[in-house]
C-alpha cells in the first residue's frame, strides 16, 4: 500500500511558498543509482505551502525535489530518502490478514485430509489413554507420555536366580507366588539379565 510524504520548502511558515509545482530532478534507487518512474507532487489544500506525494517504495530510493527557479537556493531543494520500512504499519496489518487466511486454509487442508480437528484429537490422545503392555504399544501422544511414567514410577522386579527383570506399572497390586508386590498388573517390560563376568547384557 502506498503511503503520503509530506515535504516543505525552507523554514518558518511553509504558507510562505505556496502555490509552486515541485518536481523531482532526482529519483533513483540506492545502491545502484538506477532511475524509477517519480510520482507526482501536490500541495495540500488549501495554500498550506505543504506538498505531498504518494509512493510505494519497493527499494531504498534516494531523491531530490526542485521547488522551482522563484525561490531561493537555499529554500528551492529538498533532500531526501524512500525505504520500503516506511511501510511496515501496513505490511504488519497485511501480515496479519495473510496470517488469519493461512490458518484458516491449513484448517480446511487438515480437515480434508485428516490431519486436523477430530483426527488430531484422537492422535493426541488423553489422560485414559492405553499406555500399552509387554506385548502392545500405546497408540496415542498421551499412551506414550503415560507409559514413560508408568515405566519410571512403577517397580520392577529381578529375579536373580533366573536374571529376569520385569518393569511394572504403578497404583494396583501384583501377585508372584505366595507374595503380593505393589505395583500394577500390566508388566510394561520383560527382559533376561545375562552376565557373562565381562559383559552384562539385557535381552
Amino acid at each position: 500500500m502506498a503511503k503520503n510524504y509530506v515535504v516543505q520548502f525552507g523554514s518558518g511558515s511553509p504558507a510562505l511558498i505556496t502555490g509552486f509545482s515541485p518536481t523531482f530532478t532526482v529519483f533513483k534507487v540506492v545502491p545502484g543509482g538506477g532511475s524509477t518512474t517519480p510520482p507526482g507532487i501536490t500541495e495540500v489544500p488549501t495554500a498550506t505551502g505543504l506538498y505531498y506525494f504518494t509512493y510505494n517504495p519497493a527499494a531504498s530510493i534516494a531523491f531530490v525535489i526542485d521547488g522551482g527557479a522563484s525561490l531561493g537556493s537555499v529554500a528551492r531543494y529538498v533532500v531526501g530518502s524512500l525505504d520500503p520500512v516506511n511501510a511496515v504499519d501496513e505490511r504488519i496489518t497485511e501480515l496479519g490478514s495473510s496470517l488469519n487466511a493461512l490458518g484458516t486454509t491449513l484448517v480446511a487442508i487438515g480437515l480434508s485430509n485428516g490431519i486436523a480437528g477430530a483426527s488430531v484429537t484422537a492422535a493426541l490422545g488423553g489422560l485414559s489413554s492405553s499406555f500399552g503392555s509387554t506385548l502392545t504399544d500405546p497408540t496415542t501422544v498421551f499412551g506414550f507420555l503415560r507409559r514413560l511414567q508408568e515405566f519410571n514410577e512403577g517397580n520392577s522386579l529381578f529375579t536373580k536366580s533366573t536374571g529376569v527383570w520385569q518393569a511394572w506399572s504403578r497404583g494396583n497390586t501384583y501377585v508372584l507366588g505366595a507374595s503380593t508386590y505393589p505395583g500394577a498388573s500390566t508388566q510394561l517390560a520383560n527382559k533376561t539379565i545375562t552376565d557373562s563376568g565381562s559383559v552384562i547384557t539385557k535381552a
